[in-house]
């Protein structure tokens, strides 16, 4: 006779503290993987406090750490999680998500964690074809995404991003990061040189918050968007997560398949 696991997905997601970018982009990824295992509970995690405070001090009650939700999911009896961040790379949040997992690993019969939005040479592909149709990346204004970045392996998702987005025909497309080193003034200045005026700033983060409001699109001084008004740039920008885009939304559809399916990572 065959046993039944009790089964259950975790999203597991950075969070922001702003509710309106949570429900526009987390809330929609999770809803659009519910939809298509719409027999299976589905939980949700956090692995910023900063968020889970802001939010729970407005009495958004439903946030827990990724500690809180497994040890919830212990008690409730599950016997295997299909775990599937949100997250962009595999990045130190993703390897701290990993680590958390194996120390609880003895509490369920199976562990299965699903990749990070840009892990293969396939998911960028995706990300450029949804982004490309979003935005209309084939005018002849070009466009700058912001990415946060990361001090693990000096950004390599980001810099192959911006590299296939050349190899894919969308030569005026780059990707920055909020790093210190940066390479937003040097292609801000190679625009100017080109004679360029009108310019497309674009996020390149799950969910909007400070840092696209404040750092891309705010009215602040070093903004990248005043940056580029101040060198003479007409400055178009969307303010739009990625958790928003249907095509985003396929890939962690599909990430989340890969690792029921035992191709992704197994605990």
């Amino acid at each position: 006779m065959r046993i039944m696991l009790k089964k259950v997905i975790l999203i597991v997601s950075v969070g922001t503290g702003n509710i309106e970018a949570r429900k526009k982009n987390i809330d929609s990824v999770e809803a659009a993987i519910s939809n298509i295992w719409d027999s299976l509970p589905l939980k949700r995690a956090i692995t910023s406090k900063t968020a889970i405070d802001k939010l729970n001090n407005i009495n958004e009650s439903d946030l827990y750490s990724f500690e809180e939700s497994i040890s919830e999911l212990i008690h409730e009896g599950y016997d295997e999680v299909i775990i599937q961040p949100t997250h962009m790379i595999n990045g130190i949040e993703f390897k701290r998500i990993i680590r958390s997992a194996l120390d609880h690993k003895e509490k369920f019969k199976k562990i299965l964690i699903g990749r990070p939005l840009l892990t293969s040479r396939i998911d960028c592909i995706e990300v450029i074809e949804a982004l490309g149709k979003e935005y209309d990346l084939k005018s002849e204004i070009p466009a700058i995404f912001m990415g946060h970045g990361s001090i693990l392996n000096n950004n390599a998702s980001y810099k192959y991003l911006n590299y296939l987005f050349k190899e894919t025909g969308f030569e005026d497309v780059y990707v920055e990061t909020l790093n210190e080193n940066s390479g937003f003034y040097r292609v801000a200045d190679n625009l100017a040189k080109k004679n360029h005026c009108d310019i497309k700033l674009l996020p390149l983060m799950i969910a909007t918050g400070k840092h696209v409001l404040g750092d891309m699109a705010g009215d602040n001084e070093k903004s990248w968007k005043s940056v580029l008004e101040g060198m003479g740039f007409k400055v178009e920008f969307s303010v739009k997560g990625l958790g928003e885009i249907n095509g985003i939304q396929k890939i962690f559809i599909r990430h989340v398949k890969s690792a029921m399916d035992g191709n992704e990572i197994i605990i």
